[in-house]
């Protein structure tokens, strides 16, 4: 790849990903990963997500892959950094 191609790369796995998250998790309540292993994500009140919401997430997995996956960590408490970001929790 030549820095010339990394632009327009670096473009479509953005909106790729904004799509792949955003879009299932302000509809489905989860990405398709996540509705298959019978997850799903709801603000605090166990309401579905807003599309304000489900951005803030999609933000958060990008923070946490570019920090080399160090907040992560954070989930050990019982909440990822993507559910603090949007006052949302995972569940079952």
């Amino acid at each position: 790849l030549s820095v010339a191609q990394l632009a327009p790369l670096g473009l479509f796995v953005a909106s790729f990903s904004f799509v792949y998250f955003v879009v299932p998790l302000a509809f489905w309540g989860g990405t398709p990963g996540m509705l298959w292993a019978g997850l799903v994500a709801r603000n605090a009140v166990t309401e579905p997500l807003s599309f304000g919401q489900s951005v803030m997430r999609w933000l958060g997995a990008w923070l946490t892959w570019a920090l080399a996956g160090l907040p992560g960590l954070l989930a050990l408490g019982g909440r990822s950094l993507t559910d603090r970001i949007s006052g949302s929790a995972t569940y079952e």
